[in-house]
């Protein structure tokens, strides 16, 4: 079976062979985005992405893709992961030269994928409206706040002169 993108072209077939992860090969890049580049390797139907994170050893800073390759050129790359026909690639764990591996058992890009999942991600500061919600509570059945938001106590006003008695 073939499996089809939106636009109704085929994605890739289950009789599609893709590569073994850690595996290295030598492609050609095709294209060049501002979060990666698409590298074509003889035997393969579908072209893989090597992105932005796995072009540069060090911070990529103010680099770009086209600062490590561009269309045409010849590279080595790393398979890192296949999935759902999508074939993720390395190069700063491939020599350029040699197409040696230089991280064989996967330990660098273990640890670095753990070094990124820990790292708090910058989030937006929390906005307070001060709304009041118009929600009657299901465990104290007071009004103005959502059940994980009560404290399961149910407060009652006293008159002014019950306070001054």
């Amino acid at each position: 079976p073939t499996f089809n993108n939106a636009d109704g072209k085929p994605k890739y077939s289950t009789d599609d062979t893709f590569p073994d992860k850690g595996s290295i090969h030598k492609g050609k890049v095709q294209g060049v985005k501002d979060f990666g580049l698409f590298v074509s390797v003889p035997g393969w139907s579908t072209n893989g992405l090597v992105h932005i994170s796995q072009l540069f050893k060090a911070d990529i800073g103010d680099m770009k893709p086209s600062d490590a390759a561009n269309v045409g050129d010849t590279v080595f790359v790393k398979v890192m992961s296949v999935r759902d026909g999508k074939i993720a690639l390395s190069i700063k764990y491939v020599n350029q030269t040699s197409g040696e591996d230089l991280d064989p058992n996967g330990v660098a890009a273990q640890q670095e994928e753990q070094k990124r999942k820990l790292q708090p991600r910058e989030r937006q500061p929390m906005r307070v409206t001060e709304a009041v919600l118009d929600i009657t509570c299901s465990k104290c059945g007071g009004t103005g706040h959502l059940p994980q938001d009560c404290f399961g106590t149910k407060y009652e006003l006293l008159d002014e002169e019950e306070v001054r008695s």
